[in-house]
C-alpha cells in the first residue's frame, strides 16, 4: 500500500514483511529477508534489474 505523504510524525514503527488489517498490522510473514533497504526515491527500472543481477 502506497503512503504517498510518508508513513507519518506519530512515531510508527517501519516494518517490513507485515500486512494492513483493518484496524492493526498483523506480521504472519513465513520466510526469509535478506538484506532488506530503503532508498530515498524511487529506483529507475535499470537500477532495480542491476540490483537483483548483484
Amino acid at each position: 500500500m502506497p503512503f504517498p505523504d510518508g508513513l507519518g510524525e506519530n512515531g510508527s514503527d517501519f516494518t517490513v514483511g507485515a500486512v494492513l488489517l483493518e484496524r492493526e498490522m498483523g506480521n504472519f510473514f513465513n520466510g526469509q529477508i535478506g538484506g532488506p533497504v530503503v532508498f530515498d526515491r524511487a529506483l529507475t527500472e535499470q537500477e532495480v534489474k542491476d540490483l537483483a543481477n548483484f
